[in-house]
């Protein structure tokens, strides 16, 4: 290998034709978002509210949703990844932040209430409910609710996202 003196340029894949049709629904997050998160901990509401920021882009010929995303106090910068495994017969999202952590849900869509669904089970017993509803083309909201063991909800996530410019 040889280190180049400047870094590459790519060029985007174009869509692939032949993507699973069940793309056209992650497709859905394309675009540059404004997130307003709110954030309650054990009962007891976060401080204040959080914004974020949120670019995603389709990638691999559209065969997956390239996002980053950032503002979370604490957690400088969040990189996502989601697609439609064609195998498993299911929507997958691959979660990566800045303080190393890695999360991976499944889910699936509600065509009629337009709504995704994320589900996670953790070894500890611990579960991750992530709901994102798509009230219009421009918006989508969502929760996130993580209960212990014993079905107690420790953390709950609230979010709007807005679309900027188009």
């Amino acid at each position: 290998m040889t280190r180049l003196d400047k870094p590459l340029e790519f060029q985007p894949v174009p869509l692939d034709t032949k993507r699973p049709p069940e793309m056209k629904t992650l497709e859905k997050l394309v675009g540059d978002w404004e997130t307003h998160v709110g954030i309650k901990t054990k009962g007891k509401e976060a401080e204040g509210k959080v914004l974020l920021k949120l670019i995603a882009r389709p990638i691999l010929g559209g065969r997956m949703i390239e996002s980053i995303e950032g503002g979370l106090p604490g957690v400088k910068d969040k990189y996502w990844l989601c697609a439609f495994d064609a195998n498993r017969r299911s929507y997958r999202i691959w979660h990566f932040n800045a303080k190393g952590d890695v999360t991976t849900l499944g889910g699936g869509w509600d065509e009629k209430a337009q709504t995704l669904v994320w589900n996670q089970a953790y070894p500890s017993g611990q579960t991750r409910i992530d709901t994102w509803r798509w009230p219009s083309a421009d918006r989508f909201e969502g929760t996130t609710i993580m209960r212990d063991a014993v079905g107690k909800t420790v953390t709950e996530v609230q979010f709007t996202s807005t679309r900027k410019g188009k």
